[in-house]
């Protein structure tokens, strides 16, 4: 009897794991989006190459699509979507939005491509998964993949000029 209350108990705590797991999971992806989105509009906004404005744009269209469907995932799931990319994201874009229009151009390609490397590292461990979360995420990594060659492609290209 206890050790069926034991084994109750430890499926128990592996079941809030998971869910731990995915809420944080869905919240991170859409704080991502979310950030993602207004980098992607100061990209527009600030930087001195079509290519960079261009990017942003992309980054934009991308992942306001992406945040639609990751909201959609999270309240499905019983997950409340955040509405803040929260203070770390937030004091990059400051960062970004401070630099001169040279600088920012260079500065965004790497960060780009820096968080879009973190991001598909994270993304395939939750691939490897089983359930909505892990579908969701396969999904997504070709466009983190694409935005991540883009992101570097700009980076060698600045770097030329």
């Amino acid at each position: 009897m206890v050790l069926a209350g034991a084994f109750a108990l430890s499926v128990v705590s592996l079941a809030n794991a998971a869910d731990r797991a995915t809420e944080s999971f869905m919240s991170d992806a859409i704080k991502g989006d979310l950030i993602k989105i207004e980098l992607g509009q100061l990209a527009q906004q600030q930087g001195a190459s079509q290519d960079v404005k261009n990017f942003g744009q992309m980054l934009v269209k991308d992942h306001s699509e992406h945040k639609g469907k990751a909201e959609a995932l999270a309240r499905q799931l019983g997950v409340t979507p955040p509405t803040s990319a929260g203070f770390a994201p937030n004091a990059e874009y400051l960062k970004l939005k401070l630099l001169s229009t040279g600088q920012f151009d260079r500065e965004f390609a790497r960060y780009r491509a820096d968080d879009h490397m973190t991001d598909i590292d994270e993304y395939k461990k939750v691939a490897g998964r089983n359930g909505p979360t892990a579908s969701f995420a396969k999904e997504t990594l070709p466009t983190l993949e694409h935005h991540l060659q883009m992101a570097q492609s700009l980076q060698q290209k600045l770097a030329q000029q």
